[in-house]
């Protein structure tokens, strides 16, 4: 950076931070506090209002924390706007009902020569320093989340400095693949005798398939300022996520991409986001969830109580029906049977009847199988294969917990003989098939 455009930066700082010109009389102080954080937002423009399910998420809606699914630890690097650098850590740690996080963050300006009106050297230095720290809690009950933060902010201007205390508020609803959210930001505190940039946002998300696509609405009290976001992120082999967005309705807005990639515990984020004239900023973040004891079993077990149970007899043939989809692909559902059906054809146990059989049979019988997916249809069609036992089973999805159930049906008497129940991740369904055809007496 040459020497003019050095002086030229402090004094656009000065002006900014100290807030000394009528010119901006009425611009918010703190405006650092109005930083985006998070590399996996910053792809999508950071339309994060309705998700801000990541530890950084705090900065965009408290309320997000809890439906982080794991303890997790993030740290996160950007090059800001006229050699200004942010480095910042978090760790977040999700409960059953309660969650907290925390997220420090350290913003500086690269310490430049100060000169005086002929340019020579003054020997003094210009730095600057800001300092955030926020600690967030989040209360959630189904779909419902209300969070909070209380927030440390300073700031070393040369050699003076300032401090203040502040808090955020916001709310998350998420019913099946929709989500809502609305936080509150700044909403209270002076620096330098002037209001920090209280900003409320407004979220909406929607997931379909395998991608999300965000609209936030964002309203800066102190000039009465609005703009709009519109994000996207598509998930390529749940390892690899591309990311997508715009800033409408703002003078420095424009086009921000970003890459995700999930290896193993870790994830790695990168985004770019375009500030019209003012430049690019560019952000990278590595997370990484601890799962604890918990996490050692990936698969949740329940069972289900049924009014009667029976042990299946050694050698018992077996066919396995058509399963139910709900909420969830045909793809998936169809992955899932062959997977139980495989796991039990290496079962001792029991003699599963094949695909090919089964259609051979049926359809010298005249009996069309497709569709058959309820218990009586497929006594009907146990019936018509001559075996003992039938199986059935259904696949539903909730955000990204996918929930399995299986029954195995009495050909004989209509009984249900056992019925399983079991929750898994998309990473973790085949092993859950495993455990549930384990789990049959």
């Amino acid at each position: 950076m040459n020497i003019a455009k050095r002086n030229l930066v402090i004094i656009f700082l000065f002006c900014i931070l100290f807030m000394q010109s009528k010119l901006f009389a009425d611009q918010p102080a703190g405006v650092f506090l109005g930083l985006p954080v998070s590399a996996r937002a910053g792809g999508m423009a950071d339309c994060f209002t309705a998700l801000a399910d990541d530890p950084f998420g705090a900065y965009y809606n408290p309320a997000g924390i809890s439906f982080i699914r794991y303890p997790a630890a993030s740290f996160s690097y950007q090059e800001y706007l006229v050699d200004t650098n942010g480095t910042f850590a978090a760790i977040a740690v999700p409960g059953r009902n309660f969650s907290m996080s925390i997220a420090p963050g350290f913003v500086t300006m690269q310490e430049e020569p100060i000169y005086d009106s002929l340019w020579n050297d003054t020997g003094k230095k210009f730095k600057f320093q800001a300092t955030i720290v926020p600690v967030s809690g989040a209360y959630r009950i189904g779909g419902f989340s209300l969070g909070a933060s209380a927030k440390y902010y300073k700031e070393e201007i040369a050699d003076e400095a300032q401090d203040v205390s502040t808090f955020d508020a916001g709310i998350i609803y998420k019913f099946k693949n929709i989500s809502f959210g609305a936080s509150w930001l700044n909403m209270n505190g002076k620096l330098w005798d002037y209001d920090l940039p209280g900003t409320i946002k407004y979220g909406a998300a929607c997931k379909i398939m395998k991608t999300n696509l965000l609209f936030d609405y964002n309203s800066q009290i102190n000039i009465r300022k609005d703009s709009y976001n519109l994000g996207g992120e598509v998930a390529l082999y749940e390892a690899l996520f591309i990311r997508f967005g715009y800033k409408l309705k703002d003078e420095f807005g424009g086009l921000s991409y970003g890459l995700g990639i999930k290896i193993g515990k870790f994830d790695i984020d990168y985004a770019s986001s375009n500030y019209s004239e003012l430049g690019v900023t560019q952000r990278v973040a590595l997370n990484c969830r601890f799962s604890g004891e918990k996490a050692e079993e990936p698969v949740k077990r329940k069972e289900e109580k049924v009014s009667r149970v029976k042990k299946l007899e050694k050698g018992s043939r077996i066919a396995v029906c058509e399963f139910k989809a709900e909420n969830t692909s045909q793809a998936s559902v169809s992955m899932l049977r062959r997977a139980i059906f495989n796991e039990l054809s290496s079962n001792r146990k029991f003699e599963t009847l094949s695909k090919e059989n089964m259609e051979t049979a049926l359809t010298k019988k005249g009996f069309k199988s497709t569709g058959c997916t309820n218990d009586e249809c497929a006594v009907r069609m146990g019936k018509a294969l001559k075996v003992k036992v039938v199986l059935t089973g259904s696949l539903s999805k909730t955000e990204d917990t996918y929930h399995i159930k299986i029954s195995l049906v009495e050909v004989k008497t209509g009984e249900v003989m056992q019925s399983i129940a079991q929750d898994a991740t998309l990473a973790t369904l085949l092993q859950a098939c495993k455990q549930i055809v384990e789990r049959i007496e």
